[in-house]
């Protein structure tokens, strides 16, 4: 069990139904999910769920509602301020950056490798070049590299 952010709730995985439980203090069921928990939001406003079946995470609210699919089902990676999620795609070879409603901010080609300069930058390996690039980390606007 893992308490929300705020100490309003908390969840729970019932590993006989296989369903992630969101619950009131009082233990009925704020909202429940076939995905498995993997993180709060930055904002603590929101979970982080992943589908073992079509290996994709989930955004949703505390109360159930959905907030988007993510694209991809590599790891993801939040920039230190919590604004933004980097996720690769194998079968592209690109980073995106997207914000907490799954709109993309950026798309890098190549591997994300980490966040440096305390979240402003961030480092992408390029397989073809074989060279890690250093990009700053954009400033939640569309765009493109």
């Amino acid at each position: 069990m893992r308490p929300f952010p705020d100490g309003q709730g908390f969840v729970a995985r019932d590993y006989s139904l296989q369903r992630t439980r969101l619950l009131h203090l009082d233990g009925t069921v704020r909202a429940e999910f076939s995905e498995t928990f993997v993180d709060f939001m930055p904002d603590g406003q929101g979970v982080i769920l992943r589908s073992v079946t079509w290996d994709r995470y989930r955004l949703y609210t505390l109360d159930g509602e959905l907030i988007t699919e993510l694209p991809f089902g590599i790891p993801y990676h939040i920039t230190p301020d919590g604004t933004l999620m980097a996720l690769y795609s194998d079968e592209l070879d690109e980073t995106h950056l997207l914000d907490f409603s799954g709109q993309t901010q950026a798309i890098f080609a190549g591997y994300f490798r980490g966040f440096v300069a305390e979240g402003t930058a961030l480092m992408i390996y390029d397989q073809d070049t074989e060279h890690t690039r250093l990009f700053c980390v954009p400033d939640n606007q569309a765009t493109s590299q």
